[in-house]
């Protein structure tokens, strides 16, 4: 199946911890959007399952934990499956 390099592997950045406290699988979710929106540069496309597969949860892990993101102000949804990753609320 393969994944990208940005999926192989994350960075936790302090301040993903630090200044927006993030933990657990949001923590993980939110490294991996990140890196995939190089540093929130670009948009992304919500490749729901790939990214349940990185994470190793199921789907509905997956959307609850996405939608705790987006209540945080941290992923906002675009049109169609485009994200937009947040550094900030």
């Amino acid at each position: 199946r393969g994944l990208s390099d940005n999926m192989a592997k994350i960075v936790i950045e302090n301040f993903m911890t630090s200044e927006l406290g993030l933990s657990g699988n949001q923590l993980v979710l939110y490294a991996h959007l990140w890196a995939e929106s190089k540093q929130g540069e670009e948009t992304i496309t919500n490749n729901y399952s790939r990214y349940a597969a990185a994470m190793n949860v199921t789907m509905p892990t997956y959307y609850s934990t996405l939608k705790g993101l987006e209540m945080r102000g941290l992923v906002k949804k675009m049109l169609g499956a485009k994200l937009k990753i947040l550094k900030s609320a």
